[in-house]
């Protein structure tokens, strides 16, 4: 009987740990501001990312030799490591590497190469991508500043597509799922356990009665069609007032941390 009870009071302490509300999910979540702020005892410039493990302490993702007057605007972890980001102006990156706001780099702890060229996919001159992420079968999902026509359809700012390495496809329709009218995606993560999206816009809204500002990640459940914060950017440093998120990665308490599926495509 005492050991019965033991394990039901142990149950019922992992019920409470892992339950849904808050950021009981979640291990950490990797920002990137659009200028330079203090988070926690670290100075994130808008080049840089950070790890906040949302108990107060932030540090620093490596990527290298970034130049200064760039601004990482979108970023993925990969299962082995690897790490996958872009840039708001053109570059020329160690090891010869040119890289336009339109392609996605991949560093792999010592040297870089394009994982995705935009031009040579069809992404429209005038374009730039500000959000990645990537599903359970490594199809990259990205999202752009302004609307593009890719593969026969319209994808608007606040739209997500997936690219299978041939054509694009609309992954998720901002407008048909509540997101207000000139918000523009700008940060993204896909959970591919769960299907659910989490998403920072470009500027303050309402989104299913959920108010958040555009240093906030919201989770958004495609099913219940539900959102709700999961990072409170000035909840968490002071200093993401004056800023925009416009890069994200979360991780995970429970499950595979990463699991975007990328290294099994």
């Amino acid at each position: 009987m005492v050991k019965s009870d033991h394990l039901k009071t142990v149950v019922v302490m992992l019920m409470l740990l892992f339950a849904t509300s808050a950021q009981a999910q979640f291990a950490s979540v990797d920002v990137s501001p659009d200028i330079t702020l203090e988070l926690g005892a670290l100075t994130v410039a808008d080049e840089d990312v950070g790890e906040d493990n949302l108990v107060g302490t932030v540090t620093q993702i490596a990527l290298g030799s970034i130049p200064a007057n760039a601004d990482v605007t979108l970023f993925h972890r990969l299962d082995n490591g690897d790490r996958l980001f872009g840039l708001d102006i053109t570059v020329e990156l160690p090891g010869s590497v040119i890289a336009t706001p339109t392609d996605v780099i991949r560093y792999n702890g010592a040297s870089y190469s394009l994982e995705f060229d935009g031009s040579a996919e069809g992404v429209p001159a005038g374009a730039r991508l500000d959000a990645l992420s990537a599903d359970g079968s490594g199809n990259l999902l990205l999202s752009f500043d302004t609307s593009v026509i890719l593969s026969g359809f319209t994808a608007s700012d606040e739209d997500i597509v997936s690219f299978d390495g041939a054509t694009f496809s609309l992954l998720f329709d901002g407008s048909s799922s509540g997101v207000p009218a000139g918000a523009d995606v700008d940060a993204l993560h896909f959970a591919a356990d769960s299907g659910h999206l989490f998403l920072s816009f470009d500027i303050s809204g309402t989104v299913d009665s959920t108010n958040f500002a555009d240093e906030d990640l919201l989770e958004f459940d495609p099913v219940g069609g539900n959102w709700s914060i999961i990072y409170n950017g000035s909840a968490e440093h002071a200093d993401w007032i004056a800023g925009d998120l416009d890069a994200a990665f979360v991780t995970f308490l429970v499950g595979f941390i990463f699991r975007d599926g990328f290294e099994n495509s």
